[in-house]
C-alpha cells in the first residue's frame, strides 16, 4: 500500500508541473513561493508526526477512503479542466466565470500532500539538525524546482496539446490508484468459480448500445457542421 501512496504522490507532482507548463511562466513562479512558503512553514506540524502515525494511517481503511475521495475530486476537477481547454465544455463554463477561474488555476492538492510527506521524511532521517533549518531549506530547493519543472515539460513536449492529452491520461491513472488505496487489500464481493453469462451479455448489450448511441450522435453533429 505504501508503494501504492507514493506513486499517487509522484504523479500527483507531474500533474501539477504539467498543469503549470500550460500557464505563464508568472504563475511557476507565483505557486513555486505558495508551496516553498506552505513548506517552510510546515514544519512543527510535520515534526509531530511519527513513524507509527503514518503506518497507521496507510492501514486504517476510513482513513484512506476519505484520502481518496479528496484524490477523486482533484481527479474530477483536473479532468474538467482538460475538457474545458479543448472546448468541450466551453460553452457551460462560459456563463460560470467562477467555475472557469477554478479549473484554470486550480494547482492540485497532491503536490502539497508529496512536499508534507518529504519534509515528514526529512526530519525523521536528519536528525539532530534543526527543524526549521531542514524545513526552510527544503523551501528554498522548492522555489526552485517547481519552475525548473514547469519549463522542462514545456521545453520537452513544445505541443501544448500533446501536455493538455498527459495531464489527462496521467489523472486518469490517479483516480485508478486512488481507488486501488480505498481497497486497501480488501475486496467489495466474494469471487465466484464460474462466469455469470446472463450478466456478462446485460454487460455488453448496455455497452454496445451505449456505443451506438454515441457514434450516432457524432454523426449527426458531424454532418450538422458540414
Amino acid at each position: 500500500m505504501q508503494s501504492v501512496v507514493v506513486i499517487i504522490l509522484l504523479l500527483g507532482t507531474l500533474t501539477f508541473a504539467l498543469k503549470l507548463s500550460l500557464r505563464r511562466p508568472l504563475w511557476w513562479w507565483l505557486w513555486a513561493v505558495v508551496a516553498a512558503v506552505a513548506t517552510g512553514l510546515a514544519w512543527p506540524l510535520a515534526a509531530a508526526q511519527s513513524k507509527t502515525q503514518i503506518a497507521d494511517f496507510l492501514q486504517n481503511p476510513a482513513l484512506m477512503a476519505d484520502a481518496a475521495v479528496m484524490i477523486t475530486l482533484e481527479v474530477a476537477l483536473m479532468v474538467a479542466y482538460c475538457w474545458s481547454a479543448v472546448g468541450s465544455w466551453q460553452s457551460a463554463i462560459g456563463r460560470r466565470r467562477w467555475m472557469k477561474v477554478l479549473l484554470e488555476f486550480f494547482p492540485g492538492v497532491v503536490f502539497f500532500l508529496t512536499l508534507f510527506s518529504l519534509l515528514t521524511y526529512l526530519l525523521f532521517t536528519l536528525t539532530g539538525a534543526s527543524f526549521p533549518l531542514v524545513s526552510w531549506g527544503m523551501a528554498a530547493g522548492i522555489l526552485l524546482l517547481v519552475p525548473t519543472l514547469a519549463w522542462l515539460f514545456r521545453w520537452l513536449l513544445p505541443e501544448g496539446e500533446l501536455r493538455l492529452e498527459l495531464l489527462f491520461v496521467l489523472n486518469l491513472i490517479i483516480g485508478a490508484l486512488g481507488i486501488v488505496a480505498t481497497v486497501n487489500g480488501r475486496t467489495a464481493v466474494r469471487g465466484i468459480a464460474s462466469p455469470q453469462w446472463p450478466q456478462l451479455a446485460s454487460v455488453v448489450a448496455l455497452c454496445l448500445a451505449a456505443a451506438a448511441v454515441g457514434l450516432l450522435l457524432y454523426r449527426k453533429k458531424k454532418k450538422h457542421r458540414h
